[in-house]
């Protein structure tokens, strides 16, 4: 996480297993990687407002931007906090999507859905909207708009990943069932969730 922030980093050229940590089979792009490196602050920002590197959506220009935006097909990466619009309240990701960073969603404080393709292989929401694996054995993210004071972890999930529940606007408590035997880091914070509560 902030592995490059604030340094002088202009160009990065990695092939696809390089951006993928071999231990866990997650994305190697932590929460902040590029914040306030000159490869971010000129990067290409397409007619959206995103940028896109090859095939990994690395970033949305901050502030205000698209309410409902679908990610292009295509895409396979998400990067760690990929979505930085104060306005987005959907996103929908495609078939092509396989690596989705736990920290994707955490600068988006307004979302309160992600839509799946249901063709795509790797990734399912709930009724909620809160996104996991295929299987729903690990809990990637909560969307921070949600209204919801209390959200119970279905009993199918192992893994709750990192950053899965930071920076949430309105969630008082999490009930964890005896399934889960991994917890990220920063899984509950940075902001918001201040208690974990009825721990099962």
């Amino acid at each position: 996480n902030g592995a490059f922030k604030n340094s002088k980093l202009k160009e990065i050229n990695f092939t696809f297993d390089t951006a993928i940590s071999e231990a866990d089979s997650e994305p190697y792009f932590g929460y902040e990687v590029f914040d306030g490196t000159p490869f971010l602050k000129n990067a290409e920002y397409d007619s959206d407002g995103a940028f896109y590197y090859n095939n990994y959506l690395i970033a949305t220009k901050e502030g205000e931007g698209r309410i409902n935006y679908y990610v292009n097909e295509g895409t396979t990466v998400i990067a760690g906090g990929a979505f930085r619009w104060d306005s987005l309240l959907q996103v929908n990701l495609p078939v092509s999507v396989e690596y989705i960073s736990g920290s994707a969603f955490c600068k988006a404080g307004n979302i309160d859905t992600i839509k799946v393709n249901l063709e795509n292989p790797n990734f399912s929401t709930d009724s909620y909207s809160v996104l996991y694996n295929k299987d729903k054995t690990t809990l990637i993210a909560y969307p921070l708009g949600l209204d919801n004071i209390c959200y119970a972890v279905p009993e199918t999930v192992t893994k709750i990943s990192s950053f899965a529940f930071s920076n949430v606007q309105i969630l008082e408590c999490v009930n964890i069932p005896i399934s889960v035997t991994e917890i990220g880091e920063y899984a509950f914070g940075i902001d918001g969730l201040n208690s974990i509560s009825d721990i099962r």
